[in-house]
Order: C-alpha cells, then sequence, then structure tokens
C-alpha cells in the first residue's frame, strides 16, 4: 500500500486507521456496496495514467460478499495486472475452525424470503454438499428457525465475530443452536454457518 498512489476503501474512516497504525498517508477514496459503479468510473482513469491502486474492505476479503468484485473486473478487462494479498476471510476461517471434510457451497448471505432461503438451501443439501453462509446479527434467529423447520435433522457450526475479541462458537444440532440463539435478544458482529445433512 505505500507503493500506492490511491486507495479505495470500503469505508474511509476504518481504513484510515488501520493505515495511521501502519504509518501510511496516502488519498482515500470511497468504495462500498452502493458506490462500486461509480468508484470503477474513478478507477480506470488512475489506472490508465500508470498510477498503482490499492483496494482495502472493511472486515473481510474483498470481493467474497465484500465489495470489490466490480473492481477487479474492470481492471482486468481494461488490461490491467491485479494481485492480492491474501488476508484474513470468514469463509476459510470457518472451514478451518469446523473440521467439516466435505464439499461445500458458498452462499453469501442468505435469502431474506422464508421460502427462497428453503429452496436454495435444500437445492445444494440434495446434491450432498454443505451450505457455507454469512447472516446479519438482526436477521440469525429468523433464518436459523425457518432453516431448522425445513431441516430438523441439520448439522450446523455457526461462529460470530471470527478472529476479533468476542469471537464464539456454536455447533450441534440446528435445533440445538437456535434454541442457545434465543437466549439472547440480540447479537452484535455477523456469524458465518456451515450447515448439513
Amino acid at each position: 500500500m505505500q507503493q500506492c498512489e490511491v486507495i479505495f476503501c470500503e469505508d474511509t474512516r476504518n481504513s484510515g486507521i488501520l493505515l495511521k497504525h501502519l504509518g501510511i498517508k496516502k488519498p482515500l477514496q470511497s468504495c462500498h456496496k452502493f458506490s462500486e459503479s461509480a468508484a470503477v468510473q474513478r478507477l480506470l482513469p488512475l489506472l490508465k495514467a500508470g498510477q498503482q491502486v490499492a483496494y482495502i474492505s472493511d472486515a473481510g476479503t474483498p470481493g467474497i460478499s465484500d465489495p470489490g468484485a466490480r473492481l477487479v473486473q474492470q481492471a482486468r478487462q481494461a488490461g490491467f495486472m491485479v494481485r492480492t494479498v491474501p488476508g484474513p476471510s470468514a469463509l476459510t476461517a470457518l472451514m478451518a475452525l469446523s473440521g467439516y471434510e466435505g464439499s461445500f457451497a458458498f452462499l453469501g448471505f442468505l435469502e431474506r424470503k422464508p421460502g427462497a432461503l428453503i429452496k436454495q438451501t435444500k437445492a445444494l443439501l440434495d446434491q450432498n454438499l454443505a451450505v457455507v453462509f454469512f447472516e446479519s446479527p438482526h436477521r440469525i434467529q429468523k433464518s436459523m428457525a425457518v432453516l431448522a423447520a425445513a431441516f430438523p435433522d441439520a448439522q450446523i457450526f455457526l461462529a460470530r465475530e471470527i478472529t476479533k475479541a468476542y469471537e464464539e462458537h456454536f455447533d450441534g444440532k440446528l435445533t440445538e443452536v437456535l434454541e442457545k440463539l434465543g437466549r439472547k435478544d440480540h447479537w452484535k458482529g455477523e456469524f458465518c454457518g456451515l450447515l448439513w445433512l
């Protein structure tokens, strides 16, 4: 990042804290899920002018249920080299923590409508694939209740705030984990889960 002229960020405030800690002072440009298309329009002229540009997402890996995929697509289509610096990803951390060895499919954030959620999940479970997903703290209990009603024998490994101070894991039958989730009125921090039959 020290070699870049401009750094695009999911949230300039969060990235600013990291960069200040590292002693890096560079111009920051916002690129979140609502501004990614506009960010692409600002990115390409910088690259064409020969500038090196970086992108940082907040608490995950760019392009994996985080902004960044469009920046990569457009830069590559325009003929520019794109490189990555591997960092923490809830997806890979969850798989390492779970001990699960089989094949899986990653959904990103779960469908909001119960019917669509059940259909999406059933299609993968019917193929003997485990389902890996992200879910917001505000929707976790509702989504798990829908899945527990549809798949009462399903097993789950659920993690919250992976790699952070308040990391927490839940595992067992989905109905049991749902009961544990219900012991709290509200949760903070996104969840990542692995569901299988």
